[in-house]
Parts: structure tokens; sequence; C-alpha cells
């Protein structure tokens, strides 16, 4: 229905499929008068009656909005008053007040020419709007065009505008929109060109707690996990047809910054495709900001509570419902890609490609944590089970840290798979296979030497640690020497959620170190075993001796923190059977210095009986001849003149037959005039 009440000056007769009443105040209907003044009241229950009302007004079909953005519009119901002529010839002054779909809204608008020639005269438009749901309006100014994006907006909000200037050639404009926790608004010209998408150039001011709610005014909707990233700042703004192009120097996303250009081209309103071409740099990025981006944060595959402990990795779903209708690539460049609050990736660069249910990442570029350089790309594809992921990478580099105190040459490569409904159920189905070509370098700290070292001078008597003394002493001992590597080719596995490299043999001339390694993806954590061993050395006797139990060297901590890494130094059985070799050792030697003390004693009683033996040869010789020779004597008689029995002498010793007689041992005093070791004395 339309209530007219004014002065009406040349009104023509009004034809339309609305119900009118004109109800004369006393005006001249003659041409005779130089101003109108027209008061009305417009109702429409619905989008029909929308449609109708616009056709009562004479509104342009080209420039009117389209069947479904109207029928938001309902119901209708306003007042106001036309005026032309008032200020100038052909002046029309329009006023509005009233309520649109719920919400209230005051419009105050002058054409220089009328409605006839509004696009090509001058044109001041003031518009006030405080409605219960922004979504129609948007969409009456050609914003928020997908269906989830009208959702994000269907919510209270004010929009306010002012424009001055001819729409065909360029309005000076002004529209800031306030709903909720989203604050925006634009400045600069827009042209309302006959049959064209307006044209805006100028810049705008951003504000959100929720920077999807930002993407979906340009009509993007993203996954539900990338939600919940404030952003604010400037970008310039330029639309021309149903293309969008923006850029921006300065803007904040979360705790990083962003600049870069971006253009988003509209397909037609059947199908609401569009094709997104971006080039963004940040100053840093996270890993599972832009998982989020094809993430559902709604719902999780792991319940309430995620156990943080198991996997550091999101376990909500994948989602590729922002990409239904979007197609693209996005050239990323990211000064540090970091992942739970460690850097990954220095200078990041990717080239990202999306459609419908695919995503790849090419041409990833940038420089290791570890060091080294990195290449790798990666394809997900949408499937049965969710998600599947295929992928290669490289890292190459002329040191690549592999301790906390080393770096070796070092390339890495590996390929990938798997199927998954989340991040952390991708990395639980993960496998693969690769190889680690490292070397030539030297690694200190697990080289046998220093174990070696350490036993000789325990052996020899020459230190006697024990407990945190050996310990420290082995340390010692290993941080002096260094295990010399050639190039060496490491193989290694990944299956379920982790990369496994087996046990891997350095033979040296000292011993053996053997090392083995897995890194559990799940939690980006790395251990590692070294198992160091000296090698086999003959007892005091020369009998062959078995190797010492291993030295056992075991380190962890995370992939992207490797300054805090855990060592420990176990010594068990390697110290136990240390013991039980220096006591051998000992006994070994005790015996060993019996046997010479044995051996001399039998040699100087040889020499005794030798020089004795001469002895008696060259006496006599010494008479010469001529000596004097002595009468026999005669055996003494009784007096009877029988022979007198001699008393019984005492029987000399019998020298042993093999040799000369035996000569006591030499006493202590004499072992330590002459030099002789005492028998409790160790020689070393």
């Amino acid at each position: 229905s339309v209530d007219l009440d004014g002065q009406i000056a040349g009104l023509s007769p009004v034809v339309g499929p609305v119900a009118s009443q004109a109800k004369s105040a006393g005006g001249d209907e003659t041409r005779g008068v130089h101003s109108s003044v027209v008061r009305f009241i417009v109702g429409a229950p619905g989008a029909a009656a929308v449609d109708d009302a616009m056709n009562y007004l004479d509104w342009p079909a080209e420039s009117r909005p389209a069947p479904a953005v109207i029928g938001a519009l309902g119901p209708l119901r306003l007042a106001g008053s036309l005026t032309v002529g008032a200020h100038a010839p052909g002046v029309t002054d329009l006023q509005i007040d009233g309520t649109v779909a719920g919400g209230h809204v005051t419009v105050t608008t002058s054409l220089d020419a009328g409605f006839a020639a509004w696009r090509t005269s001058g044109l001041d438009v003031t518009a006030g709007i405080d409605t219960k749901s922004v979504a129609p309006w948007l969409r009456l100014a050609g914003l928020a065009g997908s269906s989830g994006d009208r959702a994000a907006f269907d919510r209270p909000g004010q929009i306010q505008i002012k424009a001055n200037g001819q729409p065909v050639s360029g309005l000076s404009a002004y529209a800031a929109l306030t709903c909720d926790d989203v604050q925006a608004s634009y400045q600069g010209a827009a042209t309302l060109a006959k049959d064209q998408p307006v044209t805006l150039s100028g810049s705008a001011t951003l504000a959100a707690l929720d920077a999807a709610d930002i993407l979906a005014l340009a009509g993007l909707s993203l996954g539900q996990g990338a939600s919940g990233v404030a952003l604010h700042g400037q970008i310039q703004i330029a639309r021309q047809n149903n293309e969008l192009n923006v850029s921006a120097q300065d803007v904040n996303l979360g705790s990083a910054r962003l600049s870069g250009t971006a253009a988003l081209t509209r397909g037609s309103e059947v199908t609401a495709d569009r094709t997104l071409v971006a080039d963004i740099t940040v100053d840093t990025a996270t890993l599972p900001g832009l998982l989020a981006v094809i993430s559902d944060r709604r719902q999780s595959t792991a319940g309430p509570a995620k156990d943080t402990a198991r996997s550091v990795w999101p376990d909500q779903p994948f989602s590729f419902a922002g990409l239904d209708h979007l197609n693209g690539h996005v050239q990323l460049s990211a000064g540090r890609l970091s992942f739970d609050g460690a850097s990954l990736l220095s200078n990041a660069r990717a080239r990202i490609t999306f459609g419908p249910g695919s995503v790849s990442v090419d041409d990833v570029s940038g420089r290791s944590a570890l060091g080294g350089k990195v290449a790798a790309q990666v394809a997900l594809q949408k499937s049965n089970a969710g998600l599947t992921l295929t992928g290669k990478g490289r890292i190459e580099g002329d040191t690549l840290a592999v301790s906390q105190t080393d770096a070796l040459p070092m390339t890495l490569t590996a390929s990938f798979s798997a199927d998954g409904l989340s991040p952390s159920g991708l990395i639980d189905a993960l496998h693969g296979q690769g190889e680690a070509l490292v070397g030539p370098g030297q690694l200190k700290g697990v080289a046998p030497r220093g174990i070696a070292a350490i036993v000789d001078a325990i052996l020899a008597g020459k230190t006697q640690p024990a407990g945190e003394d050996l310990a420290q002493a082995v340390r010692e001992g290993l941080a002096a020497s260094a295990l010399t590597l050639g190039a060496r080719t490491l193989p290694f596995t990944v299956a379920d959620g982790q990369a496994r490299i087996p046990v891997t043999v350095f033979e040296t001339a000292d011993g053996r170190a053997s090392m083995e390694a897995l890194v559990d993806l799940n939690r980006l954590r790395f251990a590692n075993d070294w198992r160091i061993e000296a090698a086999a050395k003959p007892g005091v006797t020369g009998k062959p001796k078995p190797p010492l139990p291993a030295v056992v060297i075991s380190t962890s901590g995370t992939l992207a923190n490797l300054a805090e890494a855990d060592t420990k130094l176990s010594l068990g059985a390697f110290e136990q059977e240390l013991g039980l070799r220096k006591l051998e050792r000992d006994g070994e030697e005790l015996e060993r210095v019996r046997k010479l003390d044995e051996e001399r004693r039998q040699k100087e009683e040889a020499e005794r009986a030798r020089l004795a033996a001469e002895a008696a040869a060259a006496a006599p010789a010494e008479g010469g001849p001529g000596a004097s020779q002595q009468a026999p004597q005669s055996a003494p008689v009784n007096a009877a003149g029988l022979p007198v029995q001699a008393a019984p002498q005492a029987a000399a010793p019998v020298a042993p037959a093999s040799g000369p007689a035996r000569q006591p041992a030499p006493t202590n005093r004499r072992r330590a005039q002459e030099g002789i070791p005492q028998p409790w004395q160790n020689n070393f």
C-alpha cells in the first residue's frame, strides 16, 4: 500500500499494481506551481510487494537488486517526503524514515536532475541503518555473496553511508559497518555505471576479532579451524566489473604482520564460482594455522579433551567446504614457519594451489632449523578416508646439526603418504622411506678412543675413579676425542608415526661405536643411543680378553631445539666389569712379578754355582809343578797295637745332581739394597 499526502505540481497519473490513495492537501495541481511536496507511507509485506513498490517509484530495472535480495528486505514500511524544486528547478529531495527487514532506516537524498537522470547528475545521499541482520544489506551492496557468508553476518549491526558527486563518473563515498566484534569502513571513489557492478577505488580500515568475518565480506568462506584469529589494519581496494583487487602493506593477523596483494574474481550468480590469486608475505606463520584453513574447529576426532602428550598435531577433521566454489593459487612467503612454539623453517616459500576437494603445496623452500636447504612438495586430496596425503622432501646442507655441539655435511631425502581424517590422524598413518647421506666429518663425544684411554689408565693404576668420578672421567675422555666419519648412507623408515634409523656400526682402530635413532613425528621429538666399546686388548699374560661392555650415551629432545636436549650416560655394566678386570689385572701382575723373582733367583743361584765350580776347578792349578807333597798320615792305634776307630762325622750336604747347590732367596733388605722389586710392588 502507498499513502500520499502533499502538494503536487504536474502530477502524472500513477499506474502500477500497487493499490494507492492520493489525498490532496489543497495544492494547486497545475504546472504553474514550481515546487511539489509529497509525503508518503509505503508498506510491503513481502518480496513481491517490495518489487511492486519499486515499480511504483519507477526504480530503474537495471539497478535493482536480484529478487532474492529484494525478498530479504521485507517486510518494509517507510514514511517520507519527496520535494521537487524547493532549492532549484528540477532538484529532488527525498527523505525516508521507517523499517526494513525489522530494522530502522533513515535516508536523506538530493538529486540535481531528479530520478530520471540520477546517474549523470549530481547526487548527495546520507543513510543510516540499524538492523537486526546486516546480511541482506551486504548482499544489496554486492558483498558476502555465498550462503556461508550470509550466515556469518546474520546478526545485528549498524551501517552508515554518505556519498556525493555524479554516480556515472565517480562519487566521493564513505561507508562504515559496525557489527558485534567487526568494524569496517571504506573511503574513496565509487562509480555506478549503467548495467555494471559498482566500481570502487579507495582504502578500507578493518578490525575484527575473527578474520573470517572480514574474508566473508569479500565472499570467502574458509574452514572453521581458521576462525578466532584477530585482524586489524588498512588495505587498498580496487573493484571493477567482477574483480576485487586488494593490497596491504601492514595488516596484523593474530601475532603476524601481513602484506601483499590479492585478486578475487567472481563468476556468475548461478554457480557462485570464484578465483583467487594472491601473493602474501608474513613475518611468521604456524603450520597448524595453515592447516586450519581446511579444518573444522567445531568438531574433533579425538573426543572433547586432546591428549597433547600423545600428539602435538591438531585433531580437528579436515573440511574442504570453503573450497567448493573456489579455485586459484597463493604464493606464500614467511620469514619464519613454526610449530608448537619452535621454528621449523626460516625464509620459507611455497606455492599453494587449490580447488574443490584438493590442495597442492609445491616449490616449498627455506632453511631448516637444523641447518640446510629444504625443498619439498605435498598434495592433499579429498577421499573416502577423509584426506589422502602424498609428498616428498629433501634437506641438503654443508652442515646439518646432529647434536648439541656438532654439525655434519648431510643430505636427507624422504617420500611418504597417508590417509586420515585429521592432521593427527595423518601422522599416525604416515608411512614411507628415505636415506641420510652423512659425512665426511668428525663427531665429538662418541669416539671409542676416549673410552680406550680411560680403560688403559685405570688398568695401569694411574687413576682409580669410581661412581660419579668415573662418569666424569668418561665424559672428559669422550669430549676430548672425535669419531672420524667417511661418507655414509643411512637408510630410515617411516611407519606408525615414527621415523627410525636402524643400528649402524662405525668401526675404528680403538673400538666400535654403534648408533640407533628414532624420531617421534607425533610429538616432533627425537631419541638416539650411542653404544661405545673400546677395542679388546690382551692381559698381562698375553691372553686375549673379550671387549668390555659398552658405554651408552642416550640423548633425547625436540627437533627444533637441540640445544636443550637431555643427555644421559650409562656405565652400569661397564663400571662393574672394569672393576673385575682391574682385580684380575692386579692378580696377573702379582703372578708376573713372582715369576720374575723366581727367574731372577734361579739365575742368581746358577751364577753362584758356576763361580763355585770355577773356583774348585782352579784350586789345584794354583799349587803349580813342584808343589810339596804331604806324606800320608798313619791311622792311630791303641796300646795293643790295634787301629782306633774315629768318631763319626756329620755327612756333608749332597749337591743336587742337576746343578749347583740351592741358595736361600734374597731377603727384603737385600732386595732394597740391590734394587730388586718387592713381591707386593706392581711394575707397570
